[in-house]
């Protein structure tokens, strides 16, 4: 497998990864307000106290685990931007194991690297 695939695929699987934990990070964010909410009087019980906190950390270690991703990402897509660069403005054409989606394009605009599935048999 050449370097481009592996990077390719490792950026492929950062952004899913990334989509996943942002669902993670709304649904315990969401849990965490409704442990805070559900008690009107802001008075709460050792049970109460415990389950919150824990809801706490929970989201901070998604939020911890999330920028790691992003982190991951941005040297990623580094790494492709400086592959691309010589192209001059060109794109470069990616072809995928995956049978749905075989054709990918990777282009440089604005200095951030962008992406996007290739539709149509004229490819």
């Amino acid at each position: 497998m050449s370097q481009l695939k592996s990077y390719v695929m490792d950026l492929f699987e950062k952004d899913k990864a990334l989509i996943a934990i942002g669902k993670e990070i709304k649904v315990k964010n969401a849990h965490y307000h409704h442990l805070i909410l559900k008690n009107t009087e802001k008075i709460y019980s050792d049970d109460e106290v415990l389950a919150i906190n824990s809801a706490f950390e929970e989201l901070g270690a998604l939020e911890d685990q999330k920028s790691k991703v992003k982190s991951t990402i941005y040297e990623v897509k580094n790494f492709l931007k400086s592959k691309l660069a010589p192209l001059g403005g060109g794109r470069w054409v990616h072809e995928t194991e995956d049978p749905i989606h075989p054709r990918w394009e990777f282009w440089v605009e604005d200095d951030e690297l962008k992406y996007a599935r290739m539709n149509g048999a004229s490819y």
